[in-house]
């Protein structure tokens, strides 16, 4: 075996360890403190080139973390591997956004190869795509830097980022897929484990929307609430109120505050429909009060949303159990009346145990395993409607292939393996983690050990 480090001096040994994932691998080199090499003029971007058993290997756009330090009668530097470029770009657009019915808006619509080509284009990584799900994950990418933006797409995706140091490549596609590499001569390989019984993909909370029956409130003495009493008197200003701290009260209150009849809701001050992707990704249509049908009936005040919130949504408050306008609802029955009742059509929450619901996908792993495996997906967004112009059929079918795609990364045994050479990757996606430990002098040892189907939680003991 054979190890160089481009403009240093010779190396003595080597220790890589790689995950799967965005973020870079971590490579300690020990070479001669003095050599060949003048160690005052090292570049810090290098690449380090291993042969064993007449197989070149390279990890090349390397880049020095820490160091170069003395150990001993060497010279130590920490490199992390060329996934570093990644944290060097940000992103300024988002793509796959959808509408709250699932919808994809076609001018953000982008496969996953398309995803991946974005981030390789800007990065200058070599990149290949050997496989990918059916679906368009969202890529809420706008302000992320490279690397957060590949590890979102590779969490949605279920896929992984393996590096060959053979070709220099990374190798993106869905966990678990592609042969492994042929690995002979092993010196340890675990135990098969217990695979988990189910697989379950958990989706953003529900976002449910009715209409609400409300009754116009103020707060009270007592810090509680109470119904609006004589309601006319807005006409007035309720100037006929003799105590100034209930009159103030009512002015600042009265027929803007109104309370629904529900109880375990969590109001959201909008409605479910998702009309236009804005600068926020998502524009949502305003909370919606019913019209009286009495033709006789003068408009309503407009609702007016105070300015910080945005002008297209009825505020709430009190911890989203009441609704908020910031002038006073006047409406009028048959009899002249003024109306102390309302129906506003708005999104909530339902609560369960003081949490939001949320929708969820389980797919059998093993009938005999132990445990679930639990997925957030808040990318997925499913809505249930009383509202025929709103449905919940796409958010479905996307729960459903997302947890079918996802499912199948965490059916095969998870396997520790050790072989006694330096051996490449061949790009496999079954690889979750991999480390090279090779020596140099005085004596040339090596030793690969790869997690086969996991992800190693802590490299240091890998």
């Amino acid at each position: 075996m054979n190890a160089t480090l481009t403009g240093w001096p010779e190396v003595t040994c080597f220790d890589i360890t790689q995950a799967s994932g965005a973020t870079p691998g971590r490579i300690v080199v020990d070479t001669l403190s003095a050599g060949s090499t003048n160690l005052s003029f090292c570049p810090f971007t290098t690449t380090l080139n291993v042969t064993a058993r007449s197989v070149p290997m390279a990890w090349d756009g390397i880049r020095i973390v820490r160091g170069p330090r003395q150990n001993g009668p060497f010279i130590r530097a920490v490199f992390e591997d060329s996934r570093w470029k990644l944290a060097e770009i940000t992103l300024g657009a988002s793509y796959n956004q959808r509408d709250c019915q699932g919808a994809l808006f076609p001018s953000t619509e982008k496969t996953v190869t398309e995803l991946v080509a974005i981030l390789a284009a800007l990065s200058g990584l070599t990149i290949t795509v050997a496989s990918s799900p059916s679906y368009k994950p969202l890529a809420d990418w706008r302000g992320l830097s490279g690397t957060e933006a590949m590890a979102q797409l590779l969490d949605r995706a279920g896929c992984r980022l393996v590096y060959n140091p053979a070709n220099q490549t990374y190798t993106f596609g869905l966990r678990g897929t592609g042969s492994l590499p042929t690995l002979t001569e092993r010196t340890y390989r675990q135990p098969p484990g217990t695979l988990a019984k189910d697989f379950v993909l958990v989706t953003a909370p529900i976002t449910y929307e009715k209409k609400f029956q409300c009754t116009a409130k103020v707060w009270n003495e007592a810090n509680t609430l109470e119904t609006v009493a004589d309601p006319s008197d807005v006409f007035t200003n309720w100037a006929g109120v003799a105590n100034a701290r209930t009159k103030s009260r009512y002015q600042h209150a009265a027929l803007r505050l109104w309370q629904p009849a529900d109880a375990n809701v969590m109001l959201l001050g909008r409605r479910a429909l998702s009309v236009a992707p804005g600068d926020d990704d998502v524009t949502y249509a305003a909370a919606v009060f019913t019209e009286p049908t009495l033709a006789d009936l003068p408009k309503a005040t407009a609702l007016i949303q105070p300015t910080q919130f945005g002008n297209d949504a009825l505020s709430v408050t009190a911890g989203g159990t009441l609704f908020q306008c910031q002038q006073p609802r006047v409406a009028v029955d048959s009899s002249g009346s003024v109306l102390t009742t309302a129906e506003i059509t708005a999104a909530y929450y339902a609560l369960s145990g003081g949490r939001p619901v949320r929708s969820s996908k389980t797919i059998e792993i093993s009938p005999d395993g132990v445990g679930d495996i639990l997925s957030y997906a808040d990318w997925i967004r499913p809505v249930s409607s009383t509202e025929a112009d709103v449905t919940n059929v796409e958010w479905d079918t996307l729960r459903d292939t997302v947890a079918a795609s996802l499912h199948s990364g965490y059916s095969a045994q998870g396997q520790h393996v050790e072989v006694s050479y330096i051996a490449p990757t061949a790009g496999s996606l079954a690889i979750g983690g991999v480390r090279w430990v090779g020596k140099v002098y005085p004596q040339t040892e090596a030793r690969t050990a790869f997690a086969i189907h996991f992800e190693p939680s802590d490299f240091r003991n890998f």
